[in-house]
């Protein structure tokens, strides 16, 4: 089967390695990618990673771009300004408060721009990866608006989990490169396995063996969070005090040296409060997207972020 293009975008904004490194990734694994760079995304690339053209970029990426279909961002009447060209999605990498602007309000000046609102309007995914800093309340509406309009914004925001040593240890693409040897394989599906294990048994001492005393527990994009061992006990605790009957059926699965990553399908009785949100008795239904960091050292999770929407438990 053909697989459908990811459109790439890098704009004006600070952040050019990021993108620099997403492509090269992008190309490594030939997926089939449409690139499109605004003049200013030239100027940041130039001044952040010394890549002043294609050809320079090609080489900084790996070399082979057998995958890739540049296109120029003056050209609106390109294939990713049309809805009848199918995608897979589209990612701004790094978006600028310019294009978020242009994205939440429609003004689609450019090919980014349009190709962004066709994304949008076609219900496919849209991710915007912005990094400025401060944001000022203008930022935030703009950003708030274009998520309701279906985008995920996903701020160039590093995690500290894993422990970074050194500034290149915050490259995601940097982690994703660290070995995965057959023993750290087993072992970290050894781990998850218990955890999951423990919990369909609805064994909070199972699960809390799974864990270091340090862990983390929160839920996203709302921000609860518990800490440490008892924290962990009441999020379990809580969990099924609200959801007696809870079901974890799991979709896909990716195992790493940084972890567990699984997309689940959740079910359940709402009989108890659960995040502010009060007991209905209605049977619901969310899918969940959790990632168990792994501590090398430790050899155990460092808990759990689960990413999910919960509109739907609203009475």
């Amino acid at each position: 089967m053909t697989r459908l293009p990811v459109i790439l975008a890098i704009t004006g904004a600070s952040g050019a390695p990021y993108a620099v490194r997403l492509l090269e990734v992008l190309a490594t694994h030939s997926v089939p990618t449409w690139l499109l760079v605004s003049t200013h995304g030239w100027r940041l690339l130039a001044q952040e990673c010394g890549l002043k053209d294609d050809r320079e970029l090609k080489k900084a990426t790996g070399g082979d771009w057998a995958s890739v279909r540049v296109f120029d961002d003056s050209d609106r009447g390109a294939a990713p300004a049309s809805g009848s060209a199918r995608t897979a999605g589209m990612v701004i990498c790094p978006c600028s408060m310019g294009t978020v602007a242009a994205v939440a309000h429609g003004t689609s000046r450019s090919l980014i721009e349009r190709a962004a609102d066709v994304v949008l309007k076609e219900r496919r995914k849209l991710i915007l990866v912005p990094r400025e800093t401060p944001l000022s309340l203008v930022h935030l509406r703009n950003l708030a608006l274009a998520a309701e309009a279906g985008a995920v914004v996903l701020p160039a925001a590093p995690g500290f989990y894993h422990k970074p040593a050194k500034v290149s240890d915050l490259d995601p693409v940097e982690l994703m490169r660290r070995e995965v040897t057959p023993e750290v394989y087993r072992e970290v599906r050894e781990l998850w396995k218990a955890h999951s294990m423990a919990e369909d048994g609805r064994d909070i001492a199972g699960l809390i063996a799974t864990l270091t005393p340090d862990c983390v527990y929160e839920v996203l994009p709302g921000g609860a969070r518990w800490e440490g061992h008892a924290g962990a006990t009441r999020f379990y605790t809580e969990l099924l005090a609200a959801f007696p009957d809870v079901h974890f059926d799991l979709q896909n699965i990716i195992i790493g040296p940084q972890g567990v990553c699984e997309e689940a399908k959740v079910t359940g009785t709402h009989r108890g409060t659960w995040l502010a949100y009060p007991a209905t008795g209605r049977r619901v239904e969310f899918r969940v997207v959790i990632f168990f960091p792994w501590d090398l050292a430790r050899r155990k999770f460092t808990g759990e972020r689960v990413f999910t929407d919960l509109s739907g438990l609203a009475g």
